[in-house]
């Protein structure tokens, strides 16, 4: 049978252990672990090249297609080439313009988000694992995580960068109408008043 003194002996050893567990998930991650975070980091910088260009190509997907479908179906054929390469040419300057910046603001999210979470959700020996790029179950939870990760990269960079990007291919947009001849849409009139 369990005397008070027995109970409050109990509750103080569960009220310990609860304290240094919750001490423990808030304690800052040892420089080892931060190190292999580092580097895990450093290993993965080099998808975030064709992220960005993922990124960049997103904003303006649907103005190539529809240039494309206009070159095809208004332009004669007999200035469909030239006015084709002066597109690439547009395009190509387009993806100068936003890939360094797409690229850099990837690589500044990428460390933040997907660093805390290695910090947060990995062991050092799982670190350790992911390093060596073994297939192990550390690999396969890592590499779960990748579409959330970059989900929340992506929004970052488009929070960060979405409007200079928005405003590049709103330019790329004009030039393209341009080149192609056409007139830019006017805006839609207010229906009128009875």
């Amino acid at each position: 049978m369990m005397t008070s003194r027995t109970c409050r002996s109990v509750g103080l050893l569960v009220l310990c252990l609860a304290l240094s567990a919750q001490a423990a998930a808030q304690a800052p991650a040892s420089p080892g672990k931060k190190e292999m975070v580092q580097k895990i980091l450093t290993l993965q910088k080099a998808a975030h090249e064709p992220f960005a260009a993922t990124l960049a190509q997103a904003t303006v997907q649907q103005l190539i297609q529809n240039a494309g479908q206009v070159l095809h179906t208004r332009v004669p054929e007999d200035r469909r080439e030239a006015l084709g390469k002066a597109m690439d040419e547009e395009l190509r300057a387009y993806f100068k313009d936003v890939m360094p910046v797409l690229r850099s603001s990837v690589t500044k999210h990428a460390a933040v988000v997907i660093g805390a979470r290695l910090e947060a959700d990995f062991s050092e020996p799982e670190l350790k694992q992911l390093i060596q790029f073994l297939e192990s179950p550390a690999v396969k939870r890592y590499q779960q995580l990748g579409n959330d990760l970059n989900g929340q990269v992506a929004q970052k960079v488009m929070q960060e960068q979405g409007k200079a990007i928005e405003a590049r291919a709103k330019q790329l947009d004009q030039k393209l109408v341009d080149l192609l001849g056409l007139k830019a849409p006017a805006p839609a009139a207010s229906p009128a008043k009875p």
